[in-house]
């Protein structure tokens, strides 16, 4: 409401965003594939419960919560972290997402 109120066009920024967050999308789209001399649509596929647990573990509500950068980037490095050391000790993989899992849980009952 503030930038309305100070004029900005709103819905032209966030088209612009999106837009541009398609752009860099399929800029690391096609550095990926040429660094790989190969193209799979299917890279990114399996990552989204690992996401949305960084930006949760990051700080950001999943019911309309504001979330930082530096939140997010903890929430990955900590996430990272952990999945090492589950590697290291020998869990299977599948516990790894009941994991994250439970992470998200936990999180929501912290935030509500």
């Amino acid at each position: 409401n503030a930038a309305r109120a100070r004029g900005v066009n709103v819905n032209r920024v966030k088209v612009g965003l999106f837009i541009l967050s398609a752009l860099m999308a399929s800029l690391a789209g096609v550095i990926s594939s040429l660094r790989t001399s190969a193209a799979n649509p299917n890279s990114g596929t399996g990552y989204e419960l690992e996401v949305i647990a960084s930006v949760v573990v990051g700080g950001t509500a999943l019911t309309g919560g504001r979330g930082t950068i530096i939140g997010t980037v903890l929430g990955i490095l900590i996430l990272r972290v952990m999945r090492n050391g589950i590697v290291l000790i020998g869990v299977p993989g599948l516990a790894y997402n009941i994991f994250i899992g439970a992470i998200i849980l936990g999180m929501m009952a912290l935030h509500s």
